[in-house]
């Protein structure tokens, strides 16, 4: 035979051997990384977890009671179920699990043995008294949903930017003070809220998040915001609260696609004119307690279908704002508003305005022009009559005029028959004009602390009243009708 072919024979023989004793080994490789995959095979670890569900009064619905059942969980809430004992390790055999929810138990440490639960996506702790990330976690890689909320976390470990499948990252609470570089390792995320937190400092690294659409944070101490988060160009949704913070910069007005800032913050003095170029916005609440005035821009934003101005500390308005003529809510609470500015009656899309804690005096008659109004509140202002334009807000259903100076009502608040509540208190009125005998939906009405002697008998033929008071005024007596009302609340009508 020739010496090659031989040779050639026996090294093919070789290779074959060596492939196969590969082969065998992978195979047993595999088989082993299977078996410390799958639960123990005997019913020891779910007599575990069937005697804790027991003891901690966790139906069936939520931890099957039959092996078959149990090693398919894919889901499983444990939502306020006030824990007597800490979950056993044997929660971590249910590795089919996707999704794990523990929330409102108070518990103080979780069991190592999550770490298996490898094919989770979505993990929330929220409600209990965890003072640290465990180091589990960090297995989990497949994660797309973080929650851990309620908690007493002080600091982000460094792995938690390993976890970067995930999307939506949630760390409400009140200790953290700084943010791991590592975190602008999580590029995938679309949303990341850090509310409640007493934040000094960001990373520039947030900058790297450029798929967020929304972001909500909290930085009491914070004083400066990082440049790069003019790279979040996709945000949607920003929420900011941050009483140190002096200078909003003007690349805020790069996130050109918001659709809803909320910002918060007591020592922002002004506001860039950039704040105009985020013509998408559809909602802006701004609570900016030294603030005296606003940008003119802010009438480019025509978008707007909500805007609050409460807090701010305003004491008049740019006629640009009679250019916000989509706007269906307005509030502008705790201002320093004297007057009604003009460029209010453009707003004729107006449902719900709020103008509580100012120093009105009166009321414009083209107040009436904003048919569409079906919520005003004037609490805690200085009026002492109202006009009588107001009786053709006839949508009205919530109509609040508490702690003014109000001696007499127009006949006219008779033609608000869709209301359902009215808040007169702590005002001086005497009597009730007699076409508030009309008002045949009201359910609830306030009148305590004013100087009523007596009511009007027309009062007893509003039927639908379950809460009504009269605290505070020099009643003699009550009519039988109000007295004998079953849906009345009588502890306010003594």
């Amino acid at each position: 035979m020739n010496k090659n072919a031989i040779t050639l024979r026996q090294s093919s023989a070789l290779t074959l051997t060596k492939t196969n004793n590969l082969i065998s080994l992978t195979k047993k490789l595999l088989s082993a990384k299977n078996a410390l995959a799958r639960p123990i095979n005997n019913d020891n670890w779910c007599e575990e977890l069937w005697s804790w569900a027991d003891a901690n009064s966790i139906d069936e619905s939520t931890i099957p009671r039959t092996v078959d059942s149990l090693v398919q969980l894919s889901k499983l809430e444990l939502f306020s179920n006030q824990l007597r004992a800490e979950p056993p390790e044997s929660l971590g055999n249910l590795i089919q699990l996707t999704d794990l929810y523990l929330a409102g138990n108070r518990l103080v440490e979780l069991p190592k043995s999550l770490g298996n639960l490898t094919l989770l996506t979505k993990f929330r702790s929220q409600g209990n008294d965890l003072v640290e990330l465990p180091e589990w976690l960090d297995n989990l890689t497949q994660l797309t949903e973080l929650s851990w909320w309620g908690d007493r976390l002080t600091e982000l470990p460094e792995w938690l930017g390993n976890l970067t499948q995930l999307t939506r990252l949630d760390l409400k609470g009140d200790n953290l003070t700084t943010l791991p570089e590592s975190l602008g390792n999580l590029t995938k995320l679309t949303e990341l809220s850090l509310m409640g937190h007493n934040l000094t400092t960001l990373p520039e690294s947030l900058g790297n998040l450029t798929k967020l659409t929304e972001l909500s944070l909290t930085g009491p101490n914070l004083t400066t915001l990082p440049e790069s988060l003019d790279c979040l160009t996709q945000l949607t949704k920003c929420h900011l609260r941050l009483n140190s913070l002096t200078v909003l910069p003007d690349s805020i007005g790069n996130l050109t696609k918001l659709t809803e800032l909320s910002l918060m913050g007591h020592n922002l003095t002004t506001l860039p004119e950039s704040l105009g170029c985020l013509t998408q916005l559809t909602k802006c609440y701004l609570r900016l307690d030294s603030l005296t005035v606003l940008p003119d821009s802010i009438g480019n934003l025509t978008k707007l279908t909500e805007l609050s101005l409460a807090g701010c500390n305003l004491a008049e308005l740019s006629e640009r704002f009679g250019n916000l003529t989509q706007l269906t809510h307005l509030s502008l609470n705790e201002n320093n508003l004297t007057e009604l500015p003009e460029w209010l009656g453009n707003l004729t899309h107006l449902t719900h305005l709020s103008l509580n804690n100012n120093n009105l005096t009166e009321l414009p008659e083209w107040l009436g022009t904003l048919t569409q109004l079906t919520d005003i509140s004037l609490t805690s202002n200085r009026l002492t009559e109202l006009p009588e334009s107001l009786g053709n807000l006839t949508q009205l259903t919530h109509l609040s005029l508490g702690f003014n100076s109000l001696t007499e009502l127009p006949e006219s608040l008779g033609n608000l028959t869709q209301l359902t509540y009215l808040s007169l208190n702590d005002n001086d009125l005497t009597e009730l004009p007699k076409s508030l005998g009309k008002l045949t939906q009201l359910t609830q009405l306030d009148l305590r602390s004013n100087n009523l002697t007596e009511l009007p008998e027309w009062l007893s033929n509003l039927t639908l009243f379950t809460w009504i008071n009269l605290y505070g005024n020099d009643l003699a007596e009550l009519p039988d009708r109000v007295r004998d009302n079953p849906n009345v609340n009588t502890e306010y009508i003594r």
